[in-house]
């Protein structure tokens, strides 16, 4: 009962704060310049103040025609029927065209049925009276005939089909048919027969509009026209109707969708698998087809000439609900894993970890990521489904190991991510017994250097086959392959590993190789065709030129970026790890933090921060603070930015006075940072314990509040509006509220700020006004609108008051007295 006294007070509260801003805007359209007036119009109009609906009636005929404009506009908005009259008279006698377009458009916002008749009038013909500057290209009445178009499918009036009707048969509104279309949907039945009768129109575009506009009805009569309308001659009609019944959610017409995946087009196929796919889910039941026809339909489509087929329906088995039973999984799976094209391959994959024998859907991924010359796309895909089988024993272990020494960076990328996924769900993992590490165990050691260094040594020495090999071999079920190290020549692999970002330069090449290319004879690269040469020196300029815009990235070996990656991915933790595992990842993330590497320092900063913010109480987590503190003193901006947010997590307000002096840095993204740090740690910061030692004690809450409103005056806009931000946080603290000359302080020095910025933050500071300090917000910009010296400066207070009292009808925030 007391909380809903508390919103019904707050509603009393700003439903009176709105009247006065009303009875005060209401003034302006009299007292004030046309400027004032526009602004004055559209800020009532938006806040629904329908009291002013006598005074924007009086100001339609006012002598600036924008006065007149925005009055109209205003009283639309507010759905003022009894503008009516008023309206259709200046829409008759006023013979500006721009206004004439706005009166139309307010019309249609009304929808009041005494409108119909000039509605009809300006849908079928110019007025005579209407200016038109010589000078324009533009006729305002096609404005003015669309809007009355729209506003004829609103009032949904029987006497508006002929007239919409010979609208169709002109050859000039085929820009407006769409429009004209759809008001005709929203007369009813006998609008809704022309839209259909317009499914046998002779061109292709109107029929295809025509099935658009039928999306949007609601009865069996259109349903079936839509379904007619699978047959039609042209694919974008069948491809409108078959979206229009997905729209529509028609179900019932699965069978018939069922049989467009055997249709002539390619596109229509694969959008009939994708919206047969998306029905049967909201049917949640099997086709009416039997499974005999559903097998050869199936076959059908595994054969279909078009690889996009083909990848849409594997992708189609993907999904959780497809229904098919095992054994013929398994035979389309092989069948697409054999195919010719390598996307297919790749929709494949993932049918493997759905296969109800893990064991030799397990063995398959193995051997598929042992294959020579394997594409990135397919490695990745496969280290996926391998995470996918939910399943965590020796082998699995060691390929995930292996591909994380792997040359390409995408590949290391997918392994260290997947060894991070298997360890989030590590509960419900089916586990070897003899496997005693867990996935995060290895992706640690990945970022403590135990595991690429190996590769890096081999680069050094040039044995490229022992330290991988050696790992390869101690694969169950693995043959090891000396010429996946190799390059069609025979030739070792070049020692310089790629780091992540050229990894994604180079992919594209990587993209066009199957699953096992065969060499070219001599003779035929002698005799390559001279275009394509022409196109592969097209690529290597192009890729040298990529290159040249990362002039500032480092040579990365592959110890380095994998240590990269392992820091970021195990920002990751997972909720049920152990205390010893957790004090393992920080200890590490310390070493990082330490680290000679920069880029690897700000990835372990970042990681602490995401860390400590999904578990605050985390044991050991506040042993982070001194190197953070460190490492925020280095002049390398992007790590002070994350330690800075990373002190703001662990909540030693100790920080609060170090981190003070980042907001004299040059750079606004420190000082931003800063100032959201520090406020976090003043409100939810854990309190010093009495006996520790401070070198300085932090400031209190009203004395950061204090700094906070002298922050306002910064220079950069980014800057004023990350400390409205916060000085909104501290306005709802209780020890803030109490403090009503701090609260007056900072509301006017919040609305100074939107002056300021010459409007541009008007609507953000306003919000910040109305969701901490309606009341006193609202008194400053009423007396601020007295006493400002022109129309420029009110614009910006009046649009405040606008944003405020936008959709007030709920209840605000408890206010400030």
């Amino acid at each position: 009962m007391l909380a809903t006294e508390t919103n019904d007070q707050a509603a009393d509260v700003a439903a009176g704060l709105k009247s006065k801003v009303v009875a005060n805007l209401r003034q302006w359209l009299h007292k004030g310049d046309e400027v004032d007036k526009c602004n004055a119009s559209r800020a009532l109009g938006s806040i629904g103040a329908t009291a002013a609906t006598e005074d924007l009636i009086s100001l339609l005929g006012d002598e600036d025609i924008d006065v007149c404009i925005d009055a109209a506009g205003a009283l639309g908005a507010l759905g003022a029927n009894k503008a009516v009259p008023q309206l259709v008279d200046a829409l008759i006698n006023d013979p500006d065209g721009e206004l004439k377009s706005a009166i139309v458009k307010a019309l249609g916002e009304i929808a009041d049925p005494a409108a119909l008749p000039i509605l009809l009038e300006i849908a079928t013909d110019r007025p005579t009276e209407m200016i038109m500057d010589s000078n324009e290209d533009w006729d305002d009445w096609w404005d003015m005939q669309q809007q009355a178009i729209i506003a004829l499918g609103k009032l949904g009036n029987r006497q508006a089909t002929p007239v919409l009707k010979n609208l169709l048969a002109d050859e000039d509104s085929l820009d407006i048919e769409p429009d004209i279309l759809r008001a005709l949907i929203g007369i009813g039945d006998d609008g809704e027969q022309v839209v259909i009768d317009q499914l046998a129109a002779n061109s292709p575009l109107s029929r295809r509009r025509a099935a658009h506009a039928l999306s949007l009805s609601t009865t069996d009569t259109s349903l079936k026209s839509l379904a007619r309308a699978l047959t039609d001659k042209s694919e974008d009609v069948r491809l409108a109707a078959l979206q229009g019944l997905v729209d529509r959610g028609a179900t019932t017409y699965l069978g018939a969708i069922e049989l467009l995946k055997r249709d002539r087009s390619e596109k229509v196929r694969r959008e009939a698998i994708l919206a047969y796919n998306e029905l049967e889910k909201l049917a949640a039941r099997e086709s009416r087809a039997t499974a005999d026809d559903k097998l050869a339909v199936n076959k059908r489509l595994l054969e279909d000439p078009d690889a996009e087929v083909r990848i849409a329906y594997l992708h189609s088995l993907q999904r959780e609900d497809a229904v098919i039973d095992d054994d013929e999984l398994r035979r389309q799976t092989t069948v697409a894993l054999n195919d010719r094209d390598e996307q297919v391959i790749d929709a494949a994959i993932p049918l493997l970890s759905k296969w109800e024998d893990r064991d030799t859907s397990e063995g398959l991924l193995l051997e598929l990521l042992q294959r020579p010359r394997l594409s990135t796309t397919l490695m990745v895909t496969c280290l996926r489904s391998l995470a996918a089988l939910q399943r965590w024993n020796v082998r699995v272990s060691r390929v995930m190991t292996r591909m994380i020494n792997h040359q390409d960076g995408l590949v290391r990328f997918a392994s260290l991510q997947e060894l991070m996924t298997l360890e989030q769900n590590f509960a419900s993992l089916n586990c070897d017994g003899s496997q005693m590490s867990t996935p995060i165990d290895i992706v640690n050691d990945a970022l403590d250097g135990r595991v690429a260094i190996e590769v890096e040594v081999a680069a050094v020495t040039g044995d490229t086959g022992s330290a991988a090999n050696e790992l390869e071999n101690n694969i169950d079920e693995v043959e090891g392959n000396d010429e996946a190290a190799t390059d069609s020549a025979g030739e070792n692999q070049p020692a310089g590993a790629t780091s992540t970002l050229d990894s994604i330069l180079q992919d594209n090449a990587r993209l066009s190789e199957t699953l096992q290319p065969t060499e070219p004879e001599a003779d035929d690269e002698v005799e390559a065709n001279a275009s394509l040469i022409e196109y592969r020196d097209l690529v290597k300029n192009n890729i040298v030129r990529a290159e040249w815009l990362f002039t500032q990235k480092d040579d990365v070996g592959v110890a380095r970026d994998v240590q990269h990656l392992a820091a970021r991915l195990l920002s990751r933790l997972p909720q049920h790890l152990s205390a010893d595992r957790s004090n393992r990842v920080l200890n590490s993330l310390l070493m990082a933090l330490n680290a000679d590497d920069l880029k690897l320092r700000v990835h372990a900063a970042e990681s602490i921060a995401q860390i400590a913010t999904e578990y605050p109480d985390l044991p050991g987590i506040e042993n982070c603070f001194g190197g953070l503190v460190t490492q925020f003193q280095d002049e390398q901006w992007d790590l002070k930015l994350a330690c800075i947010r990373a002190l703001a997590t662990i909540r030693n307000r100790v920080a609060i006075p170090i981190l003070a002096s980042a907001l004299e840095h040059p750079r606004a993204a420190i000082r931003i940072q800063a100032i959201h740090a520090i406020t976090e740690l003043q409100l939810n910061g854990n309190p010093i314990p009495r006996k520790a030692h401070v070198p300085q004690p932090p400031p209190s809450l009203a004395e950061w509040f204090g700094s906070l409103i002298d922050l306002l005056h910064d220079r950069e806009p980014g800057v004023r509006y990350a400390t409205v931000d916060c000085l909104k946080r501290c306005l709802e603290s209780e020890e803030i509220s109490r403090q009503p000359d701090l609260v007056d302080t900072a509301i006017d020095r919040i609305v100074d700020s939107a002056f300021d910025n010459q409007g541009g933050r008007t609507r953000d500071m306003a919000l910040a006004l109305k969701s901490v300090a309606l009341d006193k917000g609202t008194e400053n910009l009423l007396q601020r609108l007295e006493s400002l010296p022109g129309s420029y400066e009110r614009r910006f207070a009046i649009e405040m008051l606008e944003h405020m009292f936008r959709d007030s009808g709920q209840p605000t925030a408890t206010q400030n007295t």
